[in-house]
């Protein structure tokens, strides 16, 4: 009787790290996608104002290169939010946190993608 309790705690532990995985695969598809649309719909736009082709260009590598930076540091600062989160037995709030925090900058994007 006394290796059921340890036995569900176990499997507990193993469900909470499976989806921590599983939400932070999903972090990084969702805001790897949002910040390349971002980035698309920023050289789309100065393209549509008639800015020299080398300040497009220009603009089009930093801003890949600078919002490819911010998200490599966002994908290990997630994993080990996550990560502790798990450990901790509060792994859902982080994950609420998290998407809350990316939807809102994906809402910024795409509602500036319309706007202008």
């Amino acid at each position: 009787m006394d290796d059921n309790p340890s036995k569900l705690a176990r499997l507990s532990d193993i469900i909470r790290y499976i989806l921590y995985i599983i939400f932070w695969f999903g972090f990084i598809f969702l805001s790897g996608w949002t910040l390349l649309v971002g980035v698309r719909d920023l050289v789309v736009k100065m393209f549509f104002l008639n800015l020299n082709p080398w300040q497009l260009r220009a603009v089009d590598m930093w801003a890949t290169f600078l919002l490819g930076l911010v998200w490599i540091v966002a994908i290990f600062v997630v994993e080990g939010y996550f990560r502790t989160g798990a450990k901790q037995g509060i792994l859902w709030p982080r994950i609420a946190r998290v998407y809350l925090i990316t939807l809102a900058v994906a809402a910024v994007f795409f509602g500036l993608e319309f706007l202008l």
